[in-house]
């Protein structure tokens, strides 16, 4: 370590550390750092042509011995209602998405599942919904929409991501889904 430089250290992992050139604190937030750490998780399904009031689903289940803090973005041709439910009675799980680590080098996995196009009976309870503007009928011109900060999933429970085309002619949506899970685990 040279006079220049200031490291903090808590066990093998770095906490603190001043960069030597501008000797400015360097930090990471802290889904930059999941990401860094291995434990920062994705999922995302695009439907095309969706017809008006039809959606575009994605099931995420929280095993019982797991949580995550999660977060999710809609892309849509026109307006889209995306709304978060908890609890959503589920007859079919649907098709199995793959979960991608978004560190390419970590082996760390994720004991979260995710479907799309589940079969729902009950969407179950209502936490989150919010409109992603993107015009309707021919002046459809596309738009986006993001949860403003993370939910934290309850462990054993079903959640559902639902995307509404709105916008009064079909229009293609895509849903994508991250989270970081403290603790992931290496196989």
């Amino acid at each position: 370590m040279s006079a220049r430089s200031v490291l903090l250290v808590d066990e093998d992992h770095v906490i603190l550390t001043v960069d030597s050139m501008t000797r400015n604190l360097v930090v990471l937030d802290t889904i930059h750092y999941r990401v860094h750490i291995g434990e920062m998780f994705q999922v995302d399904k695009v439907s095309l042509a969706v017809a008006n009031n039809a959606s575009s689903e994605i099931l995420i289940r929280v095993p019982s011995n797991g949580s995550a803090h999660m977060a999710f973005t809609i892309r849509a041709g026109g307006d889209t209602r995306l709304q978060l439910f908890e609890g959503p009675t589920v007859t079919g799980d649907g098709v199995s998405i793959p979960t991608v680590n978004r560190n390419r080098f970590s082996s760390k996995v994720t004991g979260i599942l995710a479907f799309h196009t589940p079969t729902v009976a009950d969407d179950g309870v209502p936490l989150s919904s919010i409109l992603s503007a993107g015009g309707t009928g021919g002046n459809s011109a596309g738009g986006d929409a993001s949860s403003f900060s993370e939910w934290v999933l309850k462990s054993d429970t079903d959640y559902l991501m639902k995307g509404t085309n709105v916008a009064g002619t079909a229009q293609n949506i895509g849903l994508e889904v991250y989270w970081y899970q403290i603790g992931a685990s290496a196989p």
